[in-house]
């Protein structure tokens, strides 16, 4: 919702002004900044399958509380739990995938290579597409 010009007209159709719309589009993007190193460590404890399924439910599920919101300050709110579920699923979805490479998951990891196109300048021919 946040890379849709539809949270800002949401937004101002709650009465929220420019600062706060900023305040509910940025608390996505701090939620994740504060709790992506502790979903990690959860998926550790907890499993990485079981946490990624409790992540993708949150994920899923969460959306829908876009329908109940009438104030700015249950969008917030939202907005919040939004980002709390993307904190969780994002880490802990790459940790998954690196963990059923194998091997070759270690090299050629999510975000090793800045994208396809560059890997060509910087890699040698055999492992510009992993």
């Amino acid at each position: 919702m946040a890379r849709t010009p539809v949270l800002a007209l949401f937004a101002a159709s709650l009465g929220a002004g420019p600062e706060a719309l900023g305040f509910a589009v940025a608390i996505y993007t701090i939620t994740g900044i504060f709790f992506k190193m502790p979903a990690g460590v959860l998926a550790d404890v907890l499993g990485k399958t079981r946490t990624l399924f409790i992540g993708l439910a949150c994920f899923a599920l969460i959306p829908f509380a876009y329908l109940a919101v009438s104030t700015y300050q249950a969008l917030v709110v939202v907005r919040f739990f939004h980002g709390f579920a993307t904190a969780i699923y994002g880490p802990v979805s790459m940790a998954v995938i690196v963990g059923m490479a194998g091997g070759a998951g270690r090299k050629c990891s999510p975000g090793s290579r800045p994208s396809p196109s560059s890997a060509i300048w910087w890699a040698p021919p055999w492992e510009a597409f992993c």
